[in-house]
């Protein structure tokens, strides 16, 4: 089929391109919209190495604490691996009172979301998503409070207080269900399905 031909194709059905397109458009925003909120919970905890001696106490040069600074974000990668910890998790779970989800052990694992702004930072923001709103605030505020245990449990393996954890309140926000884009995708797959439907039905009919 030339191009001229199926111009004249698409012209001759139209209607049928459009009202199929806007029924695929139509549908996707109203189940869009129906779908309950999804609240977003975050909070950031940041790793403190003490104990900073002074550059005159020190017989080597400290590089303005440049290595307490390494040294906190080394043991900040420790949050993010004990977070993304399936055993980790389920403690949180307990502790914040909520029943653990049927799910193999990968998958129980990517309950939190763990990152670090800088890969040098010692700051690792937690994000928990749930469609309640008070869950998604307790899983995380219970996420913190559970990493700076594990700090100081650290501390006192160590014989030694080397570093503190402090922790933010939680910032909770509602998801945007993003209608615009999925009305998009919707009127993109609804023109090709059109396209497709009175392709089919040409094809019949000349047969």
């Amino acid at each position: 089929m030339e191009v001229k031909d199926y111009i004249r194709f698409l012209s001759k059905n139209y209607i049928a391109v459009i009202i199929i397109t806007l029924t695929f458009a139509l549908i996707t925003y109203l189940i869009t919209i129906a779908q309950p909120n999804t609240y977003q919970s975050s909070a950031s905890l940041e790793v403190i190495k003490l104990e900073t001696k002074p550059q005159s106490e020190t017989p080597y040069f400290q590089y303005d604490n440049y290595y307490s600074y390494q040294a906190a974000s080394a043991a900040s990668d420790n949050l993010i691996g004990w977070i993304e910890s399936a055993a980790t998790v389920a403690q949180v779970y307990n502790k914040a009172g909520y029943q653990i989800p049927s799910a193999n052990i990968k998958d129980l694992s990517k309950t939190f979301t763990a990152t670090k702004t800088v890969g040098t930072s010692a700051i690792v923001s937690i994000s928990y998503s749930s469609k309640d709103k008070k869950q998604a605030e307790d899983m995380v505020s219970t996420a913190t409070e559970i990493l700076k245990e594990k700090v100081e449990a650290y501390n006192k393996s160590s014989d030694q207080k080397m570093f503190s954890a402090q922790y933010s309140e939680p910032v909770t926000v509602v998801a945007p269900k993003m209608e615009i884009l999925n009305v998009v995708i919707a009127t993109f797959i609804g023109i090709l399905a059109a396209i497709g439907t009175i392709s089919i039905r040409e094809a019949i009919r000349i047969k």
